[in-house]
């Protein structure tokens, strides 16, 4: 009498598939987080790229205004005429980017991102200007970075100072 195959009824292939399901699931949850790990990593460099290039920008309107100081003692209004930007006078700091009357930055060699500067000459008030620098007529330079992403900008300002030699 052969005793093989008579209460056989398939449990071995049902808590096989079921098993098998649990696998594909686990393995569709690792590669889900492991590409979101790649967007968020991806994300975060882009970040760094366009706040590095603001950074840029920012150095770059210092040489500037430090390169053409006794020019700008004036104020400078026609930075536009001198290469090194725009200014205009303003009462206050900006608090928006503007494109107007920006300027691009000399990039790196290899830099794949792309950085504005634009600088305003400020109206000096004396709560305003710190100690010592009574003299020197405030710039606010607003720098903006831009990663390999259009979405990725990063905008940076400074308040600078130009003072007599």
């Amino acid at each position: 009498m052969s005793y093989f195959g008579k209460k056989e009824q398939g449990l071995s292939l049902i808590v096989s598939l079921v098993l098998l399901l649990a696998l594909t699931i686990l393995v569709l949850s690792a590669t889900r987080t492991g590409t979101l790990g790649e967007r968020i990593t991806g994300n975060h460099m882009d970040r760094s790229r366009a706040y590095q290039a603001a950074e840029q920008a920012l150095s770059q309107a210092q040489a500037a205004l430090t390169a053409n100081g006794e020019a700008c003692m004036g104020p400078c209004t026609s930075i536009p005429n001198t290469g090194i930007g725009a200014a205009s006078a303003a009462n206050t700091v900006p608090s928006a980017w503007s494109d107007t009357d920006s300027k691009e930055v000399t990039l790196a060699t290899g830099q794949g991102t792309s950085a504005k500067f634009v600088i305003n000459a400020l109206t000096p008030a004396s709560s305003f200007v710190p100690t010592g620098k009574e003299s020197c007529l405030p710039y606010s330079i607003m720098g903006r970075g831009q990663g390999l992403n259009s979405n990725s900008v990063v905008i940076l300002q400074a308040i600078s100072f130009v003072c007599p030699m």
